[in-house]
């Protein structure tokens, strides 16, 4: 495997700062650093967009409840709002909700 260019100038540096050119264990050991490190770099990368699409999806999530909650408060009936209560104490307590029970 071929290796990129950065990670060429990586194990150079390494070779010229620690002189191991002429020693292949040596060489390939800072080789395999080099690469360690770089697949460790992506890695962390990787990690950060994961954790912003995250946050990015429960403000989303979080977003449509409040507006289902707008909406369920202009046009719902007192009834309506009691229900829509109990369901979401139900849904915090892990409770089936009263109205998934009576439809069943």
């Amino acid at each position: 495997m071929a290796l990129n260019p950065a990670l060429r100038l990586m194990v150079k540096n390494a070779h010229e700062k620690y002189g191991t050119e002429s020693d292949p264990v040596v060489r390939k050991r800072a080789e395999i650093l080099a690469k360690q490190a770089l697949e460790e770099a992506e890695l962390s990368e990787m990690e950060r967009i994961a954790d912003e699409f995250a946050k990015e999806q429960q403000l989303r999530q979080l977003s449509v409840a409040a507006q289902l909650v707008a909406l369920a408060m202009q046009k719902a009936t007192k009834r309506e709002l009691r229900q829509i209560l109990v369901n979401a104490m139900a849904a915090e307590a892990g409770a089936p909700s009263r109205d998934s029970a009576g439809s069943a």
